[in-house]
């Protein structure tokens, strides 16, 4: 990996941390759910699509997701769930909070 791919991937693991840690209470950092999946996906799919920091994030966010719910003892169907959400290929049911953006 090239100097210049490694600060793209650095970035992105930046931009992706930032937004979870985001509003998030003292000893509540690794917290995650299905729901905040789908709302940091919902809040990256907003950047500007083809940017290297979006496409870095929403490849990175399945992998971060998996990790602060293995972190935070998230039970297993939950974090399945969650990850697939992170990844696309899952959304939350209709009605639920994180669904109306």
């Amino acid at each position: 990996m090239g100097p210049g791919r490694f600060k793209i991937v650095v970035r992105d693991r930046i931009s992706a941390a930032l937004k979870w840690l985001e509003g998030a209470l003292p000893g509540s950092w690794h917290a995650a759910s299905p729901h905040k999946a789908q709302f940091l996906l919902n809040l990256i799919s907003d950047w500007i699509p083809d940017h290297p920091v979006t496409v870095g994030a929403r490849a990175l966010l399945p992998e971060w997701v998996r990790w602060n719910c293995e972190r935070s003892g998230l039970p297993g169907r939950l974090l399945d769930h969650a990850v697939a959400v992170a990844s696309g290929s899952s959304r939350l049911s209709a009605g639920c909070a994180a669904d109306s953006s």
